[in-house]
């Protein structure tokens, strides 16, 4: 397991290239370092050089020479063999669905999908914590919504429930909860059933007020004057 001090490390080392590659495949940033955090470690344990999408060719893990090279590399092989991943934005699940069925197969191999996904939510939750400053300064608000179109113009997405026509849900997938308009309907309802108990409460004091007590005075005095009339 990665030290904070790593996670920090890998978000500030190559949270600018996770930039550049969410803004050709229309990926949230936050979405893909999560994904190659999760695929490394967080950067300590690469199958190859700069490879940290765990590339294979032939069974072999490719060896790049700068991170430059793997993610022009990355972005080629999503765009050719997963094309529904791309203007996927930062729905963290239609991404990760879009990557279990490319043309060349899964991309996560005999891994099934919900633990992929799973991990790569994690990835991001750790990362969000151990280093949302750096990922703040390096993503800003994209890290919540989704990014231009790439070049190859807007696909199909895959999602958890069939297809869409690439439309987002910003309040979809791994960034979600870091989102705070995401939470502002649950909250406003919270609040609206709290302002009817509120109301409901007050009403049973009324009506106790009103109806209880003047009971209470009738059978105090009928008890008293049973009293007075046995004595």
């Amino acid at each position: 397991m990665a030290t904070a001090s790593q996670v920090q490390n890998f978000a500030d080392t190559y949270g600018t290239y996770a930039q550049q590659a969410g803004s050709e495949l229309g990926v949230s940033p936050l979405t893909l370092l999560a994904q190659w955090g999760y695929e490394t470690n967080y950067g300590t344990q690469e199958a190859g050089t700069n490879n940290l999408g765990n590339i294979m060719s032939n069974g072999t893990a490719v060896n790049y020479s700068s991170p430059s090279s793997f993610v022009q590399a990355f972005v080629n092989l999503i765009q050719k063999d997963y094309p529904n991943a791309e203007n996927t934005g930062a729905n963290g699940l239609a991404y990760v669905a879009a990557l279990q069925n490319g043309t060349d197969g899964s991309y996560y191999g005999t891994q099934s999908e919900g633990s992929y996904a799973q991990g790569e939510e994690g990835a991001a939750t750790t990362i969000m914590m151990d280093a949302q400053g750096i990922v703040s300064s390096l993503f800003g608000n994209s890290t919540n919504s989704a990014n231009t179109a790439s070049s190859s113009g807007t696909s199909q997405t895959a999602t958890s429930t069939g297809t869409s026509n690439g439309t987002t849900d910003p309040c979809s997938g791994i960034s979600a909860v870091f989102t705070f308009s995401c939470w502002q309907p649950i909250l406003g309802n919270v609040l609206l059933i709290g302002l009817g108990l509120l109301l409901m409460l007050g009403a049973i004091l009324v009506l106790s007020e009103t109806h209880l007590i003047p009971q209470l005075q009738t059978v105090s005095k009928i008890k008293r004057a049973s009293k007075r009339a046995f004595t």
